[in-house]
């Protein structure tokens, strides 16, 4: 097994810090599944995407501000504020238009980006030092998501450095809701999940 640390241990934090931000991977529990965590960088998209055995989708992107948001894309309308405003920070990814100068391994084939505010002090943490973070459940392309740490692949355990979990289990962990703002006035929801919403 590998090295298991604890969010609730500020030594811990340190370490995972450290790790991440030489490019290392960890697995950790968040505040929707666990998730391969890496910090933003074509090296890592190319290592993920190894671990994982997928090529062609592009990575949730965990920032820890609307500051961050903005870098990456256009907030044109009051109805996108708004949205964030009433989902952010939680379970809840949107997909918006990237700008045209976010790197093309930070976003999808069509030139879209999908982001999260999560809703967990210890990613907010870490990504206080080390920016923003690829976020990737933590299980090989096609397989079943695991709900728990003793589920993970070996081959994916392999690849990693740390484990990264909450002291307590807070039971069930379900996966972000997925909600399609690429077009300001047809907001859309594409899967419902931990945070429910109606449009």
């Amino acid at each position: 097994m590998k090295k298991h640390l604890f969010w609730d241990n500020s030594e811990n934090v340190a370490q995972l810090v450290t790790s991440l931000a030489v490019g290392n991977i960890s697995i950790c529990t968040t505040d929707t599944v666990l998730g391969l965590l890496a910090t933003v960088t074509k090296n890592s998209f190319e290592l993920l995407n190894k671990i994982k055995g997928r090529y062609e989708k592009p990575y949730l992107i965990l920032v820890p501000s609307k500051e961050e948001v903005e870098e990456l894309v256009d907030l044109k309308t009051n109805k996108l504020k708004d949205l964030i405003e009433s989902v952010w920070p939680g379970p809840v990814t949107l997909i918006f238009k990237a700008k045209a100068k976010v790197p093309d391994f930070m976003k999808s084939n069509q030139g879209t980006i999908a982001l999260r505010i999560p809703a967990h002090q210890g990613l907010q943490a870490v990504m206080k030092v080390v920016g923003p973070l690829f976020s990737t459940s933590a299980n090989l392309a096609g397989q079943v998501i695991p709900e728990t740490v003793e589920k993970i692949n070996p081959e994916i355990l392999k690849e990693i450095e740390y484990i990264v979990t909450d002291r307590k289990d807070s039971g069930e962990a379900l996966p972000s809701t997925i909600i399609d703002c690429t077009d300001p006035e047809k907001i859309k929801i594409i899967r419902q999940g931990s945070f429910k919403i109606n449009l």
